[in-house]
């Protein structure tokens, strides 16, 4: 995605440590990063 592309930034984000198969830890620095680069300067993000 090009940078400074997006309005709102909506992410229902699933932070599972678990052994089964779709199990994960998100790399928020990873994530945050690349929010705030596609994002517009005004653009809402919000995670749950």
């Amino acid at each position: 995605m090009p940078d400074n592309c997006i309005d709102r930034v909506l992410a229902d984000l699933r932070n599972c440590t678990t052994q089964c198969a779709r199990g994960m830890i998100i790399p928020f620095e990873r994530l945050w990063r690349e929010h705030l680069r596609i994002a517009k300067p005004e653009a809402a993000i919000v995670a749950t």
